[in-house]
């Protein structure tokens, strides 16, 4: 055993030989193609997301929630609006202080006529906290002319999260919740 470290001597060697000819030969037809060709990158941004089958379903399942999102936000309805009587009725609710304010705001919507007398409007309102419970309640009325009519209410703060309000316009009913906004 006379041969060093690192020298091609000795029984204890091993003898590499490569030759990429005879490889290529026993190799697939798409490999040998590939080689042949040499690299070519995927031509564009949306070859690149369908250059696969795995990688084309992750693409149509990010459309398929991008369209279902914006669906949401377009066409769903929001729970602190409604139209009663012909009338938008909106409610919004803030913190200021230790006091939570909400506001039932009325208006006409469109072109619906204004009513030819008053008409009675009461909000019977709910402070939530955080697990549902209701922890501050406060009823208010007014009457509605046909112009812009805002109820309002203050209601302590016991750590309150969202206010449900079930307004009575007349003959219809509606309830609507909106978060309090904290900021």
């Amino acid at each position: 055993m006379g041969g060093t470290p690192g020298t091609a001597e000795g029984p204890d060697t091993l003898e590499f030989r490569y030759s990429r000819q005879k490889r290529l030969e026993r190799a697939p037809e798409i490999v040998r193609e590939t080689y042949r060709k040499g690299y070519t990158p995927n031509k564009g941004f949306i070859r690149g997301l369908t250059a696969t089958p795995g990688l084309r379903s992750i693409f149509f399942a990010i459309i398929i929630l991008s369209a279902v999102v914006v669906g949401v936000t377009l066409f769903g309805g929001s729970s602190d609006q409604k139209t009663l009587n012909g009338s938008a009725v909106r409610l919004t609710a803030f913190l200021y202080g230790d006091s939570v304010y909400v506001s039932v705001s009325l208006k006409p919507s469109g072109d619906s006529a204004a009513p030819s007398e008053p008409v009675p409007v009461s909000a019977y309102i709910e402070g939530l906290d955080a697990s549902g419970n209701v922890v501050a309640e406060q009823r208010v009325s007014g009457a509605y002319a046909g112009s812009d009519t805002v109820l309002r209410a203050v209601l302590r703060d016991y750590e309150l999260l969202k206010v449900r309000c079930e307004v009575l316009f007349g003959d219809a009913a509606a309830e609507l919740s909106a978060s309090v906004d904290r900021n």
